[in-house]
């Protein structure tokens, strides 16, 4: 067995040894372990590089050698499997850079719909009652579907339920408002084109019936209840 160690140097660094993956970021001596008959390759990142690459904070890798499955998921043994039957060092390096490239390729497309969810998010608090999911994947460029599945990942929500969470926030608001209440009048005012929608959306959010929540409500805290 052969021992090699490796210095801190500021950076994050990725070691592949070909029975295991490993990735680094230390304030102190690492030692790598190679068995005989085996071999290394790693990339050394300049500093504050490997941000790009990670899909997570640098910071949780400090001072520790992390299996590379933990932060990239089982994929990687499937480009472990590569390396290990390339049979020159340009060729291996040649799929390290592929590794790479895919790997930030796909950030980008997380941040890509990061942002366009993001936007999304704008568009439904403004307008809960105007937008549609329609109106806004088609300017986003997402099909219908896909941009359901993007906007569910990090609300927990589809984009139609969102919305009919929010419009019926806003008929909470509305009636901190007013004096007097009219129910029919307050639900056309939030977008509710039929009352049978609204009284709907109003039980299954609360728990209870327009007239029920009036009398349980609490003073400037609308999302709050007094015990019946």
């Amino acid at each position: 067995m052969t021992e090699n160690t490796c210095y801190p140097m500021g950076r994050l660094n990725l070691s592949l040894i070909f029975r295991k993956l490993r990735e680094n970021s230390s304030t102190g001596p690492i030692r790598l372990m190679t068995l005989p008959q085996s071999s290394m390759i790693g990339v050394h990142f300049k500093p504050g590089g490997a941000a790009a690459f990670l899909g997570m904070p640098a910071d949780e890798l400090a001072s520790q050698v992390v299996e590379l499955d933990a932060v990239w998921g089982n994929s990687v043994w499937d480009w472990r499997d590569q390396l290990l039957a390339a049979r020159t060092p340009d060729s291996k390096f040649r799929i390290l850079e592929r590794l790479l490239s895919h790997r930030l390729a796909q950030r980008k497309l997380r941040q890509r719909h990061g942002h366009a969810v993001a936007w999304a998010l704008d568009q439904y608090m403004a307008e809960p009652d105007l937008q549609t999911i329609t109106s806004v994947s088609s300017r986003l460029g997402f099909s219908h579907k896909h941009f359901i599945d993007l906007f569910r990942r990090p609300t927990g929500l589809s984009p139609k339920v969102f919305c009919r969470i929010r419009r019926f926030q806003k008929v909470l608001r509305e009636v901190q408002t007013r004096a007097e209440i009219n129910w029919a009048d307050v639900a056309c005012s939030c977008g509710y084109f039929d009352q049978s929608h609204f009284v709907h959306d109003f039980n299954k959010f609360s728990g209870l019936k327009p007239s029920a929540y009036l009398s349980r409500c609490l003073e400037g805290e609308p999302n709050f209840v007094r015990a019946a």
